[in-house]
Order: structure tokens, then C-alpha cells, then sequence
């Protein structure tokens, strides 16, 4: 507390040495939107609207005591694992893709493609997933995760046109998404995640798409219930 006027003397935000976003593009050391080779380029939701957004990760360069005191004062919000954002931001795909990828073990950096519901958190928002859910091709050589990771992988065919570049993470495109949490998600989740994936024109997945997809895969447990649900979307919107 400072002495004689009753205030906490933390430091205030706009002196911080945050990192934004731009300013770490600009630096080069962030990747820009660079399409990898066999890998779609998917329009953010909303677009471009990372630029502004303060991000501060743990010890870069605040540790995480004073950070969770600054939530406490409503100086910063929690975001995700070891990142934190200025109150007010309203953080987009880009930095969701930063704060998801900070989290990767060094083992499957490069090699492991963000999933199911860490991917739909990604593309559209809403509640941010329990863990970091990871996807990786079954043909390729698998690494081990480290007990309380925080992170959960799956072993599975993923062809080069089902993943896309978010910012520094590999992530699956939305079809992609839509398809694995229409199977694999829980009954509480699926159907709003594809309700959003599918709504929003920029990301290219409607909902007649997600259905071809899910008939054209073959012995794949919860086919029926997947494509029940997506049936179900398809009439829901018809009456709207």
C-alpha cells in the first residue's frame, strides 16, 4: 500500500511491458498468417481483431502470484493456463490459438494438431476447454504425455487439408471440428459447438457439408447418433 494515500501500489496496466500482438509480429517473433504447405487458410472470427489485445503470460514478465492478485484487483482476467489478458479485452481466434499453444508439451510441438474442443474454442469462443485436446496421425510416430500435462491426445487419421494455421498453432479446420465434435463430443456440448461452427458464413461450414462428411466415413463409432444430430440442426434452422 503506498504510503499516505491509501492506494495499492500496483503497477498500473498502461506501464506494463505487455506483449502485444502487432508489436510481436512487427519484432518477428511471432508468426505471421503464413499458409503451411497443405494447409487451409480459414478467415478468423472476427477478423483481425487480435491486433489490440494486451496479452501477458506468467514471467514474461509478471510471475503468476502477482498475476492472480491483479485478477483479484480486476486489473487483468485469466485466459487460459499461463495467460492473462487486460480487463476489457475481448480476446479473438488468434490470441485463443497463442494461449492453447503455449500450453504444448515440447515434445509434440510441431507435431500435434490442436482438436476437437480446443479447436472449437479456437474458431468461435465460448467456455475455454477443461484441456488442451490433441489431435495426431496414427501414422506417425506418437509421444508420451507427462502426467498433469494439462493436455489430452488422440491418435487419428487426419489428412493435410483438416488442419489450418492459427497464429503460432496448428489447429483442425472448421469442418474438421464440426465433424469430430459432432462423434466425440458429450451430448451436452455437440450440439451447441456445431450450432456455432456452422453459423458463421467466414468459416465455410455449413451444415449440409458436415453431413457429407459424417456419410462418408467408414466404421467410425457414433456415425448414427452424429449424423442424428446434424439432422436435427438442419430442421432446427429450416424453421428459423
Amino acid at each position: 500500500m503506498t504510503e499516505g494515500t491509501g492506494e495499492e501500489a500496483y503497477p498500473q496496466l498502461p506501464q506494463l511491458r505487455v506483449v502485444s500482438l502487432s508489436r510481436a509480429r512487427q519484432a518477428g517473433s511471432m508468426p505471421s498468417k503464413v499458409k503451411p504447405a497443405g494447409r487451409r487458410v480459414v478467415p478468423l472470427v472476427p477478423p483481425d481483431g487480435d491486433s489490440s489485445v494486451d496479452v501477458l503470460q506468467v514471467g514474461r514478465p509478471f510471475p503468476a502470484g502477482e498475476l492472480r492478485a491483479m485478477v483479484l484487483d480486476g486489473l487483468v482476467v485469466h485466459l487460459f493456463g499461463a495467460t492473462y489478458l487486460r480487463a476489457g479485452s475481448r480476446p479473438g481466434p488468434h490470441v485463443r490459438a497463442r494461449a492453447l499453444a503455449t500450453e504444448l508439451p515440447a515434445s509434440l510441438r510441431g507435431r500435434a494438431i490442436i482438436g476437437r474442443q480446443s479447436a472449437a474454442w479456437i474458431h468461435v469462443g465460448g467456455p475455454a476447454p477443461a484441456k488442451v485436446n490433441l489431435l495426431i496421425d496414427h501414422r506417425r510416430r506418437t509421444a508420451s504425455l507427462r502426467p498433469f500435462s494439462g493436455c489430452q491426445l488422440h491418435e487419428v487419421h487426419l489428412n493435410n487439408d483438416e488442419t489450418t494455421s492459427i497464429g503460432p498453432a496448428a489447429v483442425t479446420t472448421p469442418l474438421r471440428t464440426a465433424v469430430d465434435m459432432a462423434l466425440y463430443a458429450p451430448d451436452a456440448e455437440s450440439a451447441a459447438a456445431v450450432r456455432l461452427l456452422t453459423s458463421h458464413p467466414a468459416l465455410d461450414c455449413p451444415l449440409g457439408l458436415v453431413k457429407e462428411r459424417l456419410e462418408s466415413l467408414v466404421r467410425v463409432p457414433r456415425k448414427r447418433s452424429a449424423l442424428k444430430l446434424v439432422d436435427y440442426l438442419i430442421d432446427e434452422r429450416a424453421r428459423c
